[in-house]
């Protein structure tokens, strides 16, 4: 299936839809339960495991739609990726990462780091940011990426991929810098890379597909003292299945669709609901917060969640319209330069 190039997350509903279920899982589960002990055993093997695959979910999304601005690599088409990037991505990074540290989820030298994308590579990385700067860094690399799929063959394109997995590895045994996260998810950022590119079709509605799925859900299970080991063990498995995930969503087709208007709401508000969900429940937390557990519970998921939904949404709207509003200022600013360019 020759996939559109000119497709966004926010023009298939399948993969917005597949977004905004996989923030939900990470802000309103992973996440919310770290603040009340109401629900003692939520992190364990299983919830761990489906979180590396929403997560490597996540990675394959961005991944594709970064490598899809890239179907011709030239000067041009470099620099307006990353100028799009830089506006529309680090300025609200850069807040959430000082409203980290102003409120001691992290230190000064980790955000100092992090500001440069370099905490995935000298660890520590920030607490809960660590997975933007990581995305970031993958994107830093994208038109590289890109030109990779579209020159190699299939087989050199997975031999720099492997090198690349075993070089961090090695890295990591012989220096311990590296966090090994950025190792998991390299290569469904990759994965997505090939498809964007259309090296690869969307994976096949065949139940073998399954079945090599189980096998590596069975590979992953064993529980290693050696870190670089059990990442190596678990990459099979987000890979396969974030690209299953993606291309299952993708084809989802909608002839109608209940609550849109909220999928649209909540997929809007996504990247600033990852980015300053923390804070807004620290904050909150130490504004009311019961010592009653189920009351913990039911004020987390019914009161503070929504809240930081639409507060992650107020935070979106006003940075686009300050963007817009400085997008459409120096646009008017060019265009009197030219006309008293003309005139002289």
């Amino acid at each position: 299936m020759q996939l559109d190039q000119g497709t966004t997350s926010s023009k298939n509903l399948g993969i917005e839809l597949l977004r905004v279920l996989s923030v939900l899982y990470i802000v309103g589960f992973w996440h919310l339960l770290n603040y009340t002990e109401a629900i003692p055993n939520y992190n364990n093997i299983a919830t761990s495991t489906l979180t590396d695959i929403i997560l490597a979910t996540f990675v394959f999304i961005s991944g594709f739609f970064a490598a899809t601005k890239f179907k011709e690599i030239n000067v041009a088409s470099v620099l307006s990726f990353f100028s799009r990037k830089i506006l529309r991505i680090y300025p609200l990074y850069f807040l959430a990462i000082v409203s980290f540290f102003l409120l001691g989820l992290n230190s000064a030298m980790i955000s100092a780091k992090a500001l440069v994308f370099l905490s995935m590579l000298f660890k520590p990385a920030p607490q809960t940011l660590w997975f933007i700067t990581m995305i970031m860094l993958f994107m830093f690399f994208t038109p590289v990426f890109s030109l990779l799929a579209q020159k190699l063959s299939l087989r050199n394109y997975w031999r720099i991929v492997i090198l690349g997995v075993l070089g961090g590895t090695l890295w990591y045994y012989f220096f311990r810098t590296i966090d090994l996260r950025l190792l998991l998810y390299f290569p469904a950022y990759m994965t997505s890379i090939l498809l964007a590119q259309n090296r690869i079709p969307l994976a096949p509605k065949h139940p073998g597909l399954l079945v090599i799925a189980f096998g590596t859900l069975l590979l992953s299970l064993p529980e290693l003292n050696s870190g670089g080991i059990t990442i190596l063990l678990n990459l099979p498995l987000v890979t396969l299945t974030s690209y299953l995930l993606f291309s299952y969503f993708y084809r989802l087709k909608f002839s109608r669709i209940k609550y849109l208007s909220l999928l649209t709401f909540v997929g809007y508000a996504s990247y600033a609901l990852y980015l300053f969900h923390r804070p807004l429940l620290v904050m909150m937390k130490t504004v009311y917060f019961p010592e009653d557990l189920l009351q913990q519970l039911l004020i987390l998921v019914f009161i503070y969640l929504p809240f930081t939904i639409i507060f992650a949404f107020d935070i979106q709207k006003l940075y686009d319209l300050f963007q817009n509003y400085l997008y459409g200022y120096f646009t008017r600013q060019k265009n009197k330069v030219s006309l008293v360019s003309r005139d002289t």
